[in-house]
């Protein structure tokens, strides 16, 4: 499970960067991808991680924060379709609407995001 935890989180940070540096291209792909189809894998994608951080908490060096994000994830992968493509779409369009290095701030903080959980994931994959 630590090792699919590790590879979500190198996509998480690669995805991130993208975004940091093309801020626009990301927000270009995250519509396009918005599609009745992309929420329910939007869903699937969290309720993965939500099972990956549950299972991977007790062998990471941040178990309980782990369980925490297990939870909040799978509360995200409920709200998606309750919130549905067009809104989302809504807040995509008013998120694109920022400023470029706003947009390039919160893919930082992804990326920071990846970083930990890459680092809490380490034990379980053999890295100390």
């Amino acid at each position: 499970m630590s090792i699919a935890l590790a590879i979500l989180s190198v996509i998480l940070i690669v995805m991130s960067l993208y975004g940091a540096v093309a801020p626009d291209k990301l927000t270009t792909l995250v519509r396009g991808f918005m599609t009745r189809d992309g929420v329910w894998f939007a869903v699937a994608f969290r309720v993965l991680l939500a099972l990956l951080l549950w299972f991977s908490a007790p062998v990471s060096h941040t178990p309980m924060t782990f369980k925490a994000l297990a939870l909040l994830a799978f509360v995200a992968a409920i709200a998606l379709p309750c919130i549905g493509s067009q809104r989302l779409l809504r807040i995509i369009d008013y998120v694109a609407s920022w400023p470029p290095l706003a947009i390039r701030f919160q893919c930082l903080l992804g990326a920071a995001f990846g970083g930990f959980l890459l680092w809490s994931a380490s034990p379980g994959v053999g890295v100390s």
